[in-house]
């Protein structure tokens, strides 16, 4: 009988606790305010999406919200006109839209009210539409959400990033793909789920591990496809069958036949990289869009330094936890064919922060120029952001030759760099932010960095050899290692893997041959 008493005792006092939860919720429901959040640009009236940020007067952890689109750092994408209901309280409400406005902060209380409307307009500090400039992210997955929410996501996150073009790719990983959702749509879905804040692109990420996530021959977007180039991902370590045996350079050769775009992922992780770059059947080079295979020396400036072409890039591969982009200028209709050209063509800059121009003798980023004995070359380089990004540096041939510090103004942060600088050698030019800088409002370290301007001097094009002889150690190691490491149905499919390196050491070698004395 005690047994029973004590169990309808303690199943009383739930009950009564779960009541004064319920009546608690409910009296929260009542005194709640409902806010209603409206967002436009100062200026043009219009109005657009945002990201938002809240936080209760003497609490220094942001809120968790119900509504919107949760991003890092405590922020929320929102739409404008949607409606939050929170407690009855004091609040920060910090916003933004895009990289071009300052941080609108505005204090709420809701101590008292029920329901409020809250209009903001944000004020940006620079346009570069207006400016001729259209931005792109080039790598993009999402998972592990529903259909809806991708949607959403698709077409929410990117308008209040202020992108212009968004490339969703697909990529292949068993058993992993299950909750890969960007996988389900088509070209034709994407161009239906188009808006005209954002364009949606097609793109694939064909790659090649040695197990899960191993370093393999390496990851490429396919960008500017109209369909799937198959197979999508290559060997036993990410597909759990078949071998290793088809290198990533027939895909690559197989996109560029139909007009395609490839642009190297990861920085300089893979294998197959410095061949392909060295084959010239690469188009651009994506950095900091996902892990973490070195920094502008090992990604951009070896290629740089023996002569060639190397177009800039970024994205942010899972998901938007960054701001990563690139900027090409483009004048009237930002299509993705427009868009690809232009990177194509090395008239790019990326950023995650601040803005760049770049201008020399009135040559614009990614022209090619001859220059000769008793020529100077003047600089000016430009650069604006809303985050301290500490100033601005000149490259030359992988060089820091020249810097300036940025100044603070009304609520963002410039910096100008003139020069005048004699010409003696052949090189590359181009315009960076320090590498130790501060961090943007997602707390991830700024960067940015222009695709050059190339300068010949009487004749000559830049060449050093000892940066081509370390470029063939590395792709004779590389050689070694995924011929040892791979798994070969047939001694065809050992020669076509081996065979991309060889051709790749043959070439160099010519090229360092050539070279004069």
């Amino acid at each position: 009988m005690r047994i029973i008493l004590t169990i309808s005792l303690f199943l009383g006092m739930a009950l009564i606790g779960l009541q004064n939860i319920i009546a608690a919720q409910d009296l929260l429901s009542e005194n709640a305010c409902k806010t209603t959040l409206y967002f436009q640009l100062a200026g043009d009236g219009g109005r657009v999406n945002a990201n938002i940020r809240i936080t209760e007067v003497g609490n220094q952890t942001p809120l968790d919200l119900s509504t919107g689109i949760k991003r890092p750092n405590g922020w929320y994408t929102f739409s404008s006109g949607n409606q939050l209901t929170l407690p009855p309280s004091k609040y920060v409400l910090e916003s933004f839209h895009g990289l071009e406005t300052r941080l609108h902060i505005k204090h709420l209380d809701l101590t008292a009210s029920r329901q409020k409307r809250i209009h903001i307009k944000l004020l940006p500090f620079t346009n570069s539409r207006k400016n001729n400039l259209v931005s792109a992210n080039t790598h993009l997955h999402l998972m592990r959400i529903t259909h809806a929410e991708m949607i959403d996501y698709i077409q929410q996150v990117p308008f209040a990033d202020d992108l212009d073009i968004l490339y969703v790719s697909n990529l292949r990983r068993i058993p992993d793909e299950t909750d890969y959702i960007t996988n389900t749509l088509t070209p034709a879905d994407l161009q239906r789920l188009s808006t005209r804040h954002v364009q949606l692109g097609f793109g694939e990420e064909h790659r090649h591990n040695f197990g899960r996530g191993g370093e393999g021959f390496g990851h490429v977007m396919l960008l500017g496809i109209p369909e799937l180039v198959k197979p999508v991902s290559i060997g036993p370590g990410i597909m759990r069958t078949g071998s290793d045996g088809r290198p990533l350079q027939k895909g690559i050769q197989a996109t560029r036949a139909h007009g395609g775009t490839v642009v190297w992922c990861h920085n300089s992780f893979g294998n197959e990289d410095i061949p392909n770059w060295v084959a010239g059947t690469v188009d651009a080079q994506n950095i900091f869009d996902g892990g973490s295979g070195g920094s502008y020396d090992v990604t951009f400036y070896k290629y740089l330094n023996i002569g060639m072409r190397v177009p800039f890039s970024s994205g942010t591969d899972w998901f938007m936890t960054d701001f990563s982009r690139v900027y090409v200028p483009l004048r009237g209709e930002a299509s993705s064919s427009r868009f690809l050209e232009q990177l194509r063509n090395g008239r790019s800059f990326i950023t995650n922060g601040p803005l760049l121009d770049l201008k020399i003798n009135g040559h614009p980023i990614g022209a090619e120029v001859a220059a000769g004995t008793g020529q100077s070359l003047h600089v000016i380089g430009q650069a604006i952001g809303r985050a301290d990004f500490k100033g601005l540096q000149l490259i030359c041939n992988g060089e820091v030759i020249d810097s300036t510090l940025a100044q603070s103004r009304d609520g963002f942060y410039s910096a100008l760099l003139k020069k005048t600088i004699p010409i003696n050698q052949p090189g590359w030019y181009a315009l960076r932010i320090p590498l130790e800088t501060s961090n943007n409002l997602f707390n991830e370290p700024l960067y940015a960095h222009t695709s050059p301007v190339y300068f010949s001097y009487n004749g000559r094009h830049v060449f050093q050899s000892e940066v081509a002889v370390d470029l063939l150690k590395q792709m004779q190691a590389s050689r070694a290692f995924v011929t040892d490491k791979g798994i070969f149905a047939t001694e065809d499919e050992f020669q076509a893997v081996k065979q991309v390196y060889d051709r790749g050491i043959r070439r160099l070698q010519q090229q360092i041959a050539d070279q004069p004395d």
